[in-house]
């Protein structure tokens, strides 16, 4: 019987369109994942970054961090931020920085 499976799975993937799987196989970009400009991103988290200088400075200094976490991304050529992913750098940045300075007390 698992000889009849396989035979039939084989079958139909040699007939069958090819498939990206289910959506929790799919990279996040094609489950439609949020992307938003730094304009936009800024303006909703003013709060933290009271200017879009001031999140392009964050951008500058941790770059390699929000790369790693694959909190930027640049489709069509245009630098883009997919929210939650830079939120959980700029948190962690946040705590580091606040672990550092409370060492120094």
């Amino acid at each position: 019987m698992h000889a009849e499976v396989i035979e039939t799975t084989f079958e139909q993937s040699l007939t069958e369109e090819p498939s990206l799987g289910s959506k929790a196989d799919q990279p996040a970009l094609l489950t439609g994942l949020p992307l938003v400009s730094f304009e936009d991103y800024q303006e909703s988290r003013a709060h933290v970054f009271p200017s879009i200088d001031s999140l392009r400075w964050f951008d500058r200094l941790q770059k390699a961090e929000l790369l790693a976490a694959g909190a930027i991304c640049m489709p069509a050529g245009k630098k883009m931020i997919i929210p939650d992913l830079f939120d959980r750098v700029v948190i962690e940045v946040g705590r580091r920085l606040a672990a550092t300075r409370t060492a120094r007390r």
